[in-house]
């Protein structure tokens, strides 16, 4: 227990970066990626600073999310929005590519951001870009890897040495489904399943009285 409690008041020193693929605008009209948006709600209390980098195509004002996206300070949450560019191919041995890496170094270097720990948000290209940043400034990393079935089944089909790697360098992985767990220590011991939380908001009612909320009772 003491050691718990040092480790929490440890985490309060020290400031953690996020790299997320979307994120939540600060008035949620953009509400992508508000599932990160809302897991950093919950963390902020246990760090000092929480830093997010969250590209974004750049589209010349043509899509609705550039447009909306801004980078804001909530508490001690900074959010940007550097514009990126990339081309969404999957296929083979292929990956989407872009400037993505660059752009967040860019972002780091620009603001002077200094971070004690990294999770990074699916495996492509935020697990890879961590991986880079764990290089370079010797920062521990966490990767959560959000992809359905589908997608990891074909990230470790195609065995692309990039996805490898953002696998294998991480120092921890982090999947909600156990049945992927073993497919995963095949690059990396240290694979946990954590399942998915919930805001405390919502609570179990009867079966009855949600059908008549929602209007589904026969008449």
């Amino acid at each position: 227990m003491e050691t718990d409690e040092y480790i929490l008041e440890d985490m309060k020193t020290r400031t953690l970066l996020i790299l997320a693929l979307s994120y939540a605008n600060q008035d949620d009209s953009f509400f992508g990626g508000n599932f990160v948006k809302n897991q950093v709600h919950a963390l902020k209390g246990y760090f000092k600073k929480i830093i997010v980098i969250a590209p974004v195509l750049r589209s010349f004002g043509y899509l609705e999310k550039e447009k909306l996206c801004t980078d804001y300070i909530d508490d001690n949450v900074e959010v940007y929005f550097p514009r990126c560019w990339y081309i969404p191919v999957f296929w083979r041995s292929k990956i989407p590519i872009g400037n993505r890496q660059k752009v967040v170094e860019n972002t780091i270097k620009h603001h002077r951001i200094h971070f004690d720990l990294i999770h990074a948000h699916f495996t492509w290209p935020s697990g890879y870009i961590g991986v880079m940043l764990k290089k370079e400034h010797g920062i521990p990393l966490v990767t959560t890897i959000h992809e359905n079935s589908r997608l990891f089944d074909q990230e470790v089909r195609i065995s692309n040495p990039l996805i490898n790697r953002a696998w294998s360098d991480a120092d921890a992985l982090i999947r909600v489904n156990r049945k992927d767990i073993p497919v995963l220590k095949h690059y990396n011991e240290r694979v946990f399943s954590i399942p998915n939380g919930f805001s405390s908001s919502f609570h179990r009612i009867d079966t009855m009285v949600a059908r008549e909320r929602l209007g589904l009772l026969r008449r």
